[in-house]
């Protein structure tokens, strides 16, 4: 444990994040990738995070206060409380 000198572990779950994947999978044709359609739509509607969006979130988190090992902390929700 982190107590213990060990490393406190965390999960990051960032959603969906508009990278040159993304791009690629929207380019992609249907036939080649048939989840394409979701991914579609997902940039229609301005779902998809930017990568340094994430990072300043996670950033200004930890900075802020210590966290517990094991947590596994979704961006898209609150920061669980103290």
């Amino acid at each position: 444990s982190a107590a213990e000198g060990g490393v406190p572990v965390v999960s990051v779950a960032p959603g969906v994040l508009d990278t040159r994947m993304q791009e690629q999978i929207r380019a992609t044709r249907a036939a080649q990738f048939p989840a394409r359609e979701k991914f579609l739509q997902l940039h229609a509607l301005g779902a998809l995070t930017p990568p340094t969006e994430v990072a300043a979130q996670v950033v200004e988190r930890l900075l802020k206060r210590p966290v517990p090992s094991g947590l596994r902390w979704d961006v898209r929700d609150p920061f669980p409380p103290a």
